[in-house]
């Protein structure tokens, strides 16, 4: 369990990813490698985060979707993600789960020496 998030912007995290993810690529779980870099970078970037997936959740249920994101399937969720509101923190966001996915993919020093 996370210790920053609670679980409904822990719910909507894994939701934004999967969104994110491109067909094909494997499900990685990028919630500790971000939080890590959040907690790195102080109680603001913890507190942006958090709003943002809270507002995220919520938007779609005052859009014309009516359901909170985690509910909506896969198609309307990467539409929500590609309006103009939410483009710079959605941004800041896309590329942390970015990094934490190019971090999972690099070799290990164990990894290179078999």
């Amino acid at each position: 369990m996370s210790a920053l998030l609670n679980r409904r912007q822990i719910r909507t995290f894994h939701n934004v990813a999967d969104a994110y993810r491109a067909p094909g690529d494997p499900v990685a779980d990028l919630l500790a490698p971000v939080e890590r870099e959040l907690r790195h970078e102080g109680p603001g970037a913890i507190r942006r985060v958090e709003l943002l997936l809270t507002v995220l959740d919520w938007r779609s249920v005052f859009s014309r979707h009516l359901r909170p994101f985690w509910r909506l399937p896969r198609e309307a969720r990467a539409q929500v993600l590609g309006g103009r509101l939410l483009a710079g923190p959605l941004a800041d966001l896309r590329a942390r789960m970015d990094r934490a996915r190019e971090a999972q993919r690099a070799p290990t020093p164990r990894d290179e020496k078999r």
